[in-house]
């Protein structure tokens, strides 16, 4: 493993080569790349057979051969027995969802199935301001008058100990379905009192993949649900997919197994999505929906949907993607675009407010927490990832109320911050989340305590190394082989995110042919490198307002490589990610 520091002071770590010692077909870069994920080793290569069924699994999976049995998922008989007397004897259903992308798509999913189904149901989605996550007493009272019988949570519930049990005592069943980590008592699990609690990340559950997003959860219950409706429309449950796409990968969970199955065929049903909901919510964003991506859902899509749920009410959301009615659509997809301009502006604020207090904080300590009382609560986990790729720590950010301070965290790979929190649950209100991202809530009169808590825990679990920020390049590339073959066979990796990341490769020892500052505050690199007689242009945003490169300068960079077409013409383009001189 080499590695090497930047002039920005980031680490390149570019990872160990493979050693290919025959043709198989493949270009070097292609099995690099292949064996970096995990797809192929080193000892595939003896066998090309292998190695082309390893490859083309990958590449191109198959749907029904690719998926698990959901009957795998712990309880999910016992959840699909309870459902079904409920759609027998006429019972009224509860969706209980959550705020975020995730739990939005999850309930309008089960909404879309329950709907299929004739049940009679209603949909229900806590205000993250009044109500914050999971469920809550007041809601289950609401719920209880209005004479539901079964609540089936999708996207929370795991940590619901209280709230189920008070739900039980009304005469409420609750079916739980979540995907975030479980409570532990001495290494055992500890599980809500649910008629069925299915979440993959138990550890006696037998499912194949443990990483689903809630939405995918929701998507398995579902699944299961429809197998045991006889003359349903065959496949009528990839219609879903559009949903379980954009959850998933809103949700930042590995776009790996299942995850990358349902994500690649989402996205082919998102481009003949029948939801006027989502077909006015791209028009919004002004993407082209025959070539959307998983960028698309992560960057464009998925901000406005989360913007309601962030500042308003997540029902906003919720009734865009159930819309049935175009123009009531329209009118909810410019809603949200607003919204979100609004959440930018104020996370803009945010940042700046958050970025001046770090600045005044220097004593070595290898997490930050910081709170005020103009910090949205809904809007300081943006911000919170934002700070931590500034400094390369983990960050907790904190709306401060009256008696209670709620807040989001983000942490760096090395560092699991839900494991932290664990550790500090003496002084918490609630918390719940994942290894690389948490919500919270604490008691003001316990917040120093919980700061003094996490720089201790983190200045014992995190090496300075790990502070360090880090690039993992995939592989070393010569300009002249950067071509349209390429560009194609990075799109067939494609969906990226999560442990599918685009590709990064390093250029040694290339020539600058012009360098030039752009755009409105100056401060994006437009590069022109060269080695021999091939030439590659590039982008650096953000690059900084003093450009040193001059004409003749030999310089290392860092890319992914993106595609664009002009009339017709195709043409690739270096997004570098950093420079460093020789």
């Amino acid at each position: 493993m080499v590695k090497m520091v930047s002039t920005t002071k980031k680490r390149w770590n570019l990872l160990p080569e493979m050693k290919v010692a025959e043709d198989l077909g493949y270009s070097k870069a292609e099995l690099q790349i292949l064996f970096n994920r995990g797809i192929i080793s080193e000892s595939d290569l003896k066998n090309k057979d292998i190695i082309d069924k390893k490859i083309h699994d990958f590449l191109e999976p198959g749907y029904e051969s690719s998926l698990h049995d959901p009957f795998l998922l712990k309880d999910m008989d016992r959840a699909v027995e309870r459902i079904q007397k409920a759609l027998r004897d006429k019972e009224k259903i509860c969706i209980y969802g959550d705020y975020d992308v995730d739990g939005v798509t999850s309930t309008a999913l089960l909404s879309d199935t329950f709907e299929k189904l004739g049940a009679d149901f209603i949909a229900y989605i806590p205000s993250r301001q009044d109500e914050g996550y999971g469920l809550n007493k007041e809601a289950i009272d609401e719920i209880a008058r209005k004479g539901i019988k079964l609540i089936v949570t999708v996207d929370c519930g795991i940590r619901s100990f209280d709230e189920i049990e008070y739900a039980n005592s009304l005469k409420l069943d609750v079916v739980v379905t979540d995907h975030h980590e479980l409570e532990k008592s001495k290494d055992k699990d500890l599980l809500p009192k649910a008629v069925a609690v299915i979440n993959p990340k138990r550890s006696d559950c037998d499912y194949l993949f443990k990483d689903l997003a809630g939405v995918g959860v929701a998507f398995k219950l579902a699944c299961a649900v429809l197998s045991k409706v006889p003359n349903l429309a065959n496949s009528w449950e990839r219609w879903l997919l559009d949903l379980v796409a954009l959850g998933t990968v809103c949700d930042v969970v590995p776009l790996v197994d299942e995850n990358r199955v349902l994500v690649k065929y989402g996205l082919k049903v998102i481009a003949k999505t029948k939801r006027v909901g989502l077909q006015e919510l791209i028009k919004s964003a002004a993407i082209q929906i025959e070539k959307i991506n998983s960028h698309n859902l992560g960057f464009h899509l998925g901000p406005r949907l989360n913007a309601s749920g962030r500042l308003e009410n997540a029902r906003l959301s919720l009734g865009l993607l159930l819309a049935k009615d175009t123009k009531e659509a329209e009118i909810a997809a410019l809603n949200l675009s607003k919204i979100n301009k609004e959440r930018q502006d104020i996370t803009k604020r945010i940042l700046e407010e958050a970025r001046a207090m770090l600045g005044k904080i220097d004593d070595g300590r290898n997490i930050i927490l910081l709170k005020n009382k103009n910090w949205p609560a809904g809007v300081v986990g943006i911000v919170a990832s934002r700070l931590m790729d500034d400094c390369g720590k983990p960050v907790l950010l904190f709306e401060e109320g009256e008696t209670e301070s709620k807040g989001s965290a983000r942490s760096i790979d090395n560092f699991s911050i839900i494991s932290a929190l664990e550790k500090c649950e003496d002084v918490l209100v609630k918390y719940g989340g994942h290894k690389k991202a948490a919500g919270l809530t604490v008691k003001n009169e316990h917040f120093i305590v919980l700061n003094e808590k996490l720089i201790e825990i983190a200045g014992k679990d995190i090496a300075e190394e790990d502070l360090i920020p880090e690039i993992i390049i995939d592989a070393k590339i010569d300009i002249e082989n950067i071509d349209v073959t390429v560009g194609e066979y990075i799109k067939k990796l494609e969906p990226f995110g999560f442990e599918n990341k685009k590709p990064v490769f390093i250029i040694e020892n290339a020539e600058v042919k012009n360098s030039a500052l752009v755009g409105s505050d100056k401060n994006h690199l437009k590069l022109t490198i060269a080695s021999g007689s091939s030439s590659l242009s590039g982008i650096m945003f953000g690059y900084g307002t003093n450009n040193d490169l001059k004409s003749g300068d030999k310089i290392d960079i860092v890319f992914t490589i993106n595609e664009n077409e002009w009339n017709g013409r195709v043409s690739l383009e270096a997004m570098i990610l950093d420079i460093k001189k020789i």
